[in-house]
């Protein structure tokens, strides 16, 4: 979750939330069952949250409980607590944009990994994550520079949905290690203060916005 953010969503609650909600979560809180204080009964009960605060916060997919929930690893904490849990594919359709940093899912064989390699297939399976983007906004920050990322993804996308950041990793820490980051294969350097950093600030307002 700079180019634009520019691209509709072809994600509709009708069709695609819905019955996520209906599949997974009506037994326990919706047609007046409220388990831990939480309805979703209506817009005004789904806005109010349950027993533990706010679950669902609107156009803030990364800020709702309820995203924490359905993606815990923790089967105590997961919900729904019985049944199947969500699938990564419903799960991606909960979320409003996504970011990704280094190392772009696909675009490079990774030798000595059962995942990562051939790369035919590999990328087979990338294919696969790509389609659940749906024209939904894609921030792709790397450390030096995108062109590899950008040449991978120009068939595979509609790259008027993607915006590439370049991270100056290596100007934002002079040197490595340091008390921040061990290695410039980092994401922390959204910790220190930077045009990059503000990028994608302006980035997530504008997606929110959207």
């Amino acid at each position: 979750m700079g180019a634009s953010a520019a691209g509709e969503s072809t994600i509709d609650f009708t069709s695609d939330i819905k019955p996520i909600l209906q599949t997974h979560c009506t037994q326990c809180h919706a047609d007046g069952k409220r388990k831990g204080g939480f309805s979703m009964d209506h817009i005004h009960a789904l806005e109010a949250g349950g027993e533990s605060g706010p679950v669902v916060v609107s156009r803030k997919s990364a800020e709702s409980h309820l995203i924490d929930l359905v993606s815990s690893n923790d089967a105590n904490e997961r919900m729904p607590p019985k049944g199947d849990p969500l699938s990564d594919d419903e799960i991606a359709k909960l979320w409003a944009g996504f970011i990704t940093h280094d190392h772009y899912d696909g675009v490079r064989e990774w030798g000595g990994t059962a995942w990562g390699t051939p790369l035919n297939q590999y990328r087979d399976g990338a294919k696969r994550r790509l389609s659940r983007l749906q024209g939904r906004p894609v921030l792709v920050c790397q450390a030096g520079d995108t062109v590899d990322i950008r040449q991978y993804l120009q068939s595979r996308a509609d790259l008027g949905a993607v915006t590439f950041l370049d991270v100056p990793v290596r100007a934002i820490f002079p040197s490595f290690p340091n008390s921040v980051a061990i290695h410039p294969h980092t994401d922390r350097w959204l910790l220190i203060p930077s045009p990059a950093r503000l990028s994608v600030r302006a980035w997530v307002e504008r997606v929110l916005d959207l």
